[in-house]
């Protein structure tokens, strides 16, 4: 296991480069994940007002369109669900490799053991990708739901 003070100048100036590189990485992550979140819940909840405002203009046909109210509300929480966790994975990530950081350069982390917990989640990936899905899938259900009520 190689100690950062143990490169020679011209490995240590790569790897500091390669630190600056995953850190810009990390803190743009982070800062997208942070957008997202909150253009969804605005959007989410700019979306909700309108369908609870046309709900209650409409007298008609009320208990038809449950169903769509139903996958429309499915599709918030998976989008919701989705932010949610994409920001506090990513975030957790930014603060630990922080905390590396600071370790590899106090000599307290191995170079190799920098790198190796350098990683994404997969698990986490995999299932944001899924929330994902069923997102899109809800929207279109209800959609397809709330267009078959009108005809």
């Amino acid at each position: 296991m190689t100690k950062f003070n143990e490169f020679d100048e011209k490995e240590r100036q790569s790897n500091i480069q390669y630190v600056d590189e995953c850190w810009a990485m990390l803190r743009n992550a982070r800062e997208g994940s942070l957008t997202r979140a909150t253009n969804y819940l605005f959007v989410l909840n700019t979306g909700g007002l309108l369908a609870s405002l046309s709900y209650i203009a409409s007298d008609k046909g009320v208990a038809d369109i449950r169903c769509s109210i139903i996958f429309f509300s499915l599709g918030i929480f998976f989008s919701a669900l989705h932010a949610g966790i994409d920001y506090y994975s990513i975030e957790y990530r930014f603060s630990k490799y922080i905390e590396n950081v600071n370790k590899l350069y106090r000599k307290e982390l191995d170079w190799e053991d920098f790198i190796d917990d350098i990683d994404i989640n997969k698990y986490i990936n995999l299932f944001l990708h899924f929330l994902g899905l069923g997102g899109a899938i809800a929207f279109f259900v209800a959609l397809g739901l709330g267009l078959c009520k009108l005809y």
